[in-house]
């Protein structure tokens, strides 16, 4: 049998045995998750739309920014308030999608040697 062979017929086992007993919660803790589920990843093009989101986000911020202080009325402190948590939470957010979309992209999960 060859090895290839060997490896599809193992990997089988391990799916329909994971499937029998995902529902045992004790099963899992003794590692008998299959390799290939554990060692999943995300295609890279999941990091490059975060960071696109994360660049898109930025932009909507500058605009936000800019319409803000080039209104004609000075803003009340509520709206000055108001702005900057916006701004806070929306560079916060843009931070983590760039910061997790270079994870994706540098990930490479290495399955382990049968």
């Amino acid at each position: 049998m060859s090895r290839e062979k060997h490896n599809i017929l193992k990997s089988i086992d391990e799916l329909s045995e994971w499937q029998n007993n995902q529902d045992n919660p004790g099963h899992a803790l003794d590692d008998k998750v299959p390799s290939y589920v554990v060692y999943a990843e995300s295609p890279r093009w999941v990091g490059f739309l975060l960071i696109g989101l994360s660049v898109i986000g930025a932009i909507s911020e500058f605009i936000l920014i800019k319409a803000s202080w080039s209104a004609h009325s000075p803003l009340t402190l509520l709206e000055f308030v108001m702005n900057a948590l916006l701004v806070l939470v929306m560079t916060g957010l843009e931070i983590f999608l760039m910061v997790e979309g270079i994870r994706k992209i540098q990930s490479k999960k290495e399955l382990p040697k049968d």
